[in-house]
């Protein structure tokens, strides 16, 4: 995550200055012999700059 600009904010969640996505546990990420990543059941939100940050996951 950390190559897309992503940093750890809590366990199995990260941010950037646009969007969270939470519930990034091992079980809900998986890749495939291409190398492509699917994502499964994780939870995306858009920041909003003029808010405090907020722990609703969409």
């Amino acid at each position: 995550m950390s190559r897309l600009g992503f940093h750890k904010t809590e366990d199995y969640t990260y941010s950037n200055n646009e969007i969270t996505i939470a519930d990034l546990r091992p079980r809900n990420v998986l890749k495939d012999s291409n190398g492509d990543i699917y994502v499964i059941d994780a939870g995306f939100k858009r920041n909003d700059p003029n808010k405090e940050a907020s722990h609703k996951i969409y």
